[in-house]
């Protein structure tokens, strides 16, 4: 027999302390985000990115994931992998944007003489005040000079972005 509980709050019978869950029951949730308790990572979407060369000024797109979060939701975006610049003595500009709109940036040099895999990582917080979004992990050279490889060889890293929603 099949029991169905229909309730807007649950509470002890004392109105304070715990509710326990037995071991060997669980509570399952039917679809994402279902159960949800501040603070927790309610789903995790990455996105992989290739081998890439970028010699320009104007932001490439490097990686790219896309989320669909609950309203009020955090979202922590974080963006990792290996370059090996190509061209000594630029800048070069890492930002994560969700849609068209850069929300974390970061610049690194590259010293005279040196060619070598440098490992990156860029992340950012933000509070979701929509519902979805697509956030890209992009990379400009200063002046169109210099150009980075990423993920080129098998002891670099392709480039990565990680998105967590964490519920409030």
């Amino acid at each position: 027999m099949t029991s169905i509980i229909k309730a807007d709050n649950i509470s002890t019978v004392s109105g304070s302390g715990n509710i326990t869950i037995p071991t060997g029951v669980k509570v399952v949730g039917t679809d994402a985000g279902s159960i949800v308790a501040p603070g927790h990572v309610v789903q995790v979407v990455q996105g992989l990115g290739t081998a890439i060369t970028v010699a320009t000024s104007t932001p490439t797109t490097v990686v790219q994931a896309s989320i669909t979060v609950s309203q009020g939701s955090k979202v922590f975006a974080t963006a990792c992998g290996d370059m090996n610049p190509a061209t000594s003595g630029d800048w070069h500009l890492y930002q994560i944007y969700r849609d068209s709109t850069g929300i974390s940036k970061r610049y690194i040099g590259q010293t005279a003489g040196s060619s070598y895999n440098l490992p990156f990582s860029i992340s950012f917080v933000e509070t979701a005040g929509l519902n979805a979004g697509t956030y890209t992990y992009s990379l400009k050279v200063n002046q169109g000079v210099g150009s980075m490889l990423y993920g080129e060889n098998g002891n670099s890293q392709a480039p990565t972005i990680v998105l967590m929603e964490i519920a409030q």
